[in-house]
């Protein structure tokens, strides 16, 4: 006959040590057993982040109870905060460890952690979530989509966008826009443009040389530093007028109606900012005439060349002109040269002006006239011409007068004859046109 003791619902309080004792006449004994009561560990105690680096974090926790049944290993899970624990990962960790650190992180991620404790029965609950934060490393990547245009002949437009998130490593404070002429052995000049969020960043580089090539750069920044710059992007300046004019300008006078103009290029060659497309000759009398204004507009003159030197035609004789000399480009005209002033030289006049001829006498004629509305020249004299006609038979005089005579009376002149009377001006190129031939009688 035996006996039994049989324990319901047996849980870790019924661990321990159990004596049975049997007792008769004649005396008693016993006899004790150990009972443990195995079951699963609870989850590990007290997890908590001892340590954390841009890449690395450490954690540590206390032995939990291990359901009398040996641990056999610890097993950590952990995540992004922002995801989800059915896609952590896990690692095996060791019975004897308390604590771990866990490398391959990304900089600037928050991460959860959790952990169990494991023995031959199975697997713990979860333990308490602890969440650390990595620290934040330098940016390791490049802004993106960059895009640079030329707004004007001096300034630049650069676009981008901020570089992927995974490779800010932290929160981005700002940019920086750097820049220097193509080529160049000095260092970068850097603008610096706050952070405006995750849309397009935009800025713009003023004051820059004209018609230049420029090497621009954008990098990252943040707490931690500054990350690595973008492929240089090379872009010119656009294009805009002359700076300077051309140099050594000088005329030639060729005739009464022409001069030659001739002169260096500007140098240097740089402040040409663009491409040349020719010279203009600028020329205009120092005096206007009625003539060198057309419908009102300017009474100066322009002349193009893509040569260095240009002769000019049909110029006013015995005339003063100024003349300036200037390179123009595809955006307009340069900075002109210092006017320079010429003659051109002198010709035979042109015919004096509104002759007439009246009888101040029974025998004399009284002439006169008025100086050449085109003198072409100084007048040095004039000469009247005297012509009449006796029986088919023509008769002629001549008379020169000073230059300060403008009027002559003929006398001893015959009556009923028809006199025809011109005058001309002289220079000292020559006698110039005569006044058509004006009659009268005695």
């Amino acid at each position: 006959m035996g006996a039994r003791l049989r324990i319901a619902s047996a849980g870790r309080t019924d661990s321990g040590k159990y004596t049975c004792i049997a007792t008769n006449e004649y005396g008693h004994d016993s006899r004790s057993v150990m009972l443990s009561v195995l079951e699963k560990p609870e989850p590990p105690g007290q997890v908590k982040v001892t340590g954390v680096s841009s890449r690395t974090i450490q954690i540590s926790w206390n032995r939990p109870y291990d359901g009398n049944s040996e641990i056999l290993k610890y097993i950590i899970e952990y995540q992004n905060v922002t995801g989800r624990w059915t896609d952590t990962r896990m690692q095996d960790l060791p019975a004897n460890a308390t604590v771990t650190t866990i490398r391959g992180f990304h900089p600037a991620y928050t991460y959860q952690f959790r952990l169990h404790a494991e023995n031959a029965l199975g697997r713990s609950d979860t333990s308490a979530v602890v969440t650390a934060t990595t620290e934040e490393e330098v940016p390791s990547g490049t802004p993106v989509d960059v895009t640079i245009v030329a707004t004007g002949s001096q300034s630049l437009e650069v676009t981008w966008r901020p570089p992927r998130r995974v490779q800010r490593n932290g929160e981005l404070k700002g940019y920086y826009v750097g820049y220097k002429v193509r080529n160049s052995s000095l260092p970068y000049q850097h603008h610096t443009v706050p952070y405006g969020g995750d849309s397009e960043e935009q800025h713009v580089i003023s004051n820059l040389h004209k018609f230049t090539y420029y090497s621009v750069v954008v990098s990252a920044y943040n707490r931690r530093g500054t990350g690595p710059s973008t492929e240089p992007h090379d872009i010119r300046t656009m294009e805009d007028v002359p700076q300077r004019s051309p140099s050594g300008s000088s005329v030639l006078v060729m005739s009464s109606r022409s001069i030659t103009v001739e002169w260096f290029p500007a140098a240097p060659s740089e402040s040409l900012h663009g491409i040349l497309q020719g010279y203009k000759i600028i020329y205009r009398p120092a005096t206007p005439h009625d003539d060198d204004v057309d419908d009102g507009g300017p009474y100066e003159k322009v002349q193009s060349t893509t040569s260095l030197s240009a002769t000019i035609y049909s110029l006013r004789k015995f005339t003063n002109y100024s003349v300036e000399v200037l390179g123009y480009s595809r955006v307009g005209d340069g900075v002109p040269s210092r006017p320079f002033y010429v003659r051109t030289l002198e010709d035979v006049p042109e015919a004096p002006a509104a002759i007439k001829a009246l009888v101040s006498a029974d025998h004399s004629i009284m002439v006169s006239w008025l100086p050449p509305v085109a003198a072409n020249g100084i007048i040095t004299k004039y000469t009247l011409y005297m012509r009449y006609w006796n029986d088919g038979k023509e008769t002629r005089h001549q008379i020169d007068l000073p230059v300060s005579r403008l009027t002559y009376e003929a006398n001893n002149l015959r009556q009923g004859y028809k006199y025809n009377f011109r005058v001309t001006a002289w220079t000292n190129r020559g006698r110039g046109e005569g006044t058509a031939p004006h009659h009268e009688g005695a």
